[in-house]
Formats: C-alpha cells, structure tokens, sequence
C-alpha cells in the first residue's frame, strides 16, 4: 500500500477534485489518501474507505510542514507519498513510486513537476480531454509572464548537482519537492519530517537535512506532475528561501553528490 499525503488549503476545491480523478485512474490502486486541511472547505465529499480527511485547527506554525507531518502520523503505509492539491499524477506515476521504494527504500524521490499553461479545467472536462490538458493544448490561453510557467523544473536543479553546483542556486525548486515526491517512513523519520518553525522552504530544507543524514535524493523522470495553472502560479510576493537554508547550510556541502537522476 501507498499513502499519500495531500495538504489543502482554502478555495483549491475544484483543483483537489481534479487531483482525486488522477488518482483514480492510477494503474496501481492499493493507496490510501490522507487530506490534511488547515482551511474551512469542507472536504467530506471525499471522504470514502481510502480516504481520511484530517482538520488541523493550528494557526501556529509552518502550515505546510505541520499539514504534511500530521499526515503522516495517520498513515498507515511505509511508502509515504507527497503531493500537493494542485499537481494531476499521470496513471502509471504511483506503479513507479512503488517501484522505486522496493527497489530504492533509503532513498527519497522526486518525481517531474510540469507547468500547464491557463486552462479551464474541471474533473468532466479531465476525463474528456486528459491528453491535450496535459501537453497545454486544451483550449488555452498565452501564458502570462512567470518564473512559474514552463516546462519540469526538476531535472536542471539535479543534473547541476550532479556537476557539483550547489543546490541553493535554483530556488523554484527548493519549494516544490514535496508537491511530487516519496520517502520511506524509515527517512521520514530518520530526517524528523518537515520543520514547523521555517517560514520558508521547508521542501529543501528537508531534502538537504535527508542528505545530511546520509540519505540520498532521486529524481525518477517516469514519475510526472502536471501543475494545475491557478492565480498564485503569478505571485509576486514569492519569498525566496536561499537565505535561510544558506544560513542554516552554510559552508556544509556534505550532501552534494547525494542527488541523482534516473528513470529517463
């Protein structure tokens, strides 16, 4: 069995919805999906025997970090996977997940992260038109500017690590490895999940201390996300999380050389 862990927050309903479909049309069906909701949707439609809906009330902390950690305390699977209420898994990505975490247990992986243009999409017109929403050809719009439109934003990062360039100098990524990514509840807990206490870039935060700790970070190109194009793809007031990790990593380049790309 797979657990997969999927944070939501307010007025993503319709996203969410899109995301369950993909799910549904997995080749491997033995998962369970826990939504940790920090917001006031009601996620009851959803529930079913594979699916848990979990209320987290705390307006404390790191919310993306805590939503992931409560999650993963109600799974029941060692083979935990991360994704966001935005991201479609294409059908075979879970078969490849399970695949890597009998054949890779200790190490996490990061499947792609694909930026779909604007486009109206709902869970019928999903089912409809899957093929031309994925490769952005179901009716859509020019793409406004963003450092956030365009195609996987994954393999650059790992391929340059692999030339022993340091991780911090792509932060687009550092905020999306848990919007696609597994990790052996043994990791999880080994690296002590997500922290709470970081306002920013907890994904890489947590990928460079799972390297730290001798754990090593694969990006496995079979596994692709297809990012749902909604409003915040254009936010301004994106923060980027190089100071902090930098602070915290700084002169410490112990994990280089532990992420790796395979699977093309």
């Amino acid at each position: 069995m797979i657990s997969i862990i999927i944070p939501v927050g307010d007025g993503r309903l319709n996203n969410l919805r899109c995301v369950m479909k993909s799910l549904e049309w997995q080749t491997l069906q033995d998962y369970e999906v826990i939504l940790s909701s920090d917001g006031k949707d009601d996620l009851s439609e959803f529930q079913d025997d594979n699916i848990l809906w979990l209320h987290n009330k705390s307006r404390t902390k790191n919310l993306g970090a805590v939503n992931r950690n409560i999650g993963v305390d109600h799974a029941f699977s060692d083979c935990l996977v991360f994704l966001d209420s935005d991201v479609l898994l294409e059908k075979h990505a879970l078969e490849h997940y399970w695949d890597d975490f009998v054949n890779y247990e200790n190490r996490g992986v990061a499947g792609r992260y694909e930026w779909l243009p604007p486009q109206p999409v709902t869970p019928d017109v999903l089912e409809r038109e899957w093929d031309n929403i994925i490769s952005g050809k179901y009716r859509p719009d020019p793409p406004p500017y963003s450092h956030n439109v365009g195609p996987d934003s994954r393999t650059e990062l790992f391929e340059s690590v692999n030339q022993d360039q340091t991780f911090l100098s792509y932060p687009t990524c550092l905020n999306l490895l848990s919007g696609n990514m597994m990790v052996s509840r043994y990791v999880f807990d080994c690296v002590g999940g997500f922290d709470e206490d970081m306002t920013n870039g907890i994904d890489g935060e947590f990928a460079l201390r799972m390297c730290k700790c001798g754990f090593s970070m694969s990006l496995d190109q079979r596994i692709r996300g297809y990012h749902l194009y909604h409003e915040r793809t254009l936010q301004k007031d994106w923060q980027d999380p190089r100071p902090i990790l930098i602070a915290k990593y700084h002169s410490d380049d112990s994990w280089i050389g532990r992420m790796k790309t395979f699977g093309r």
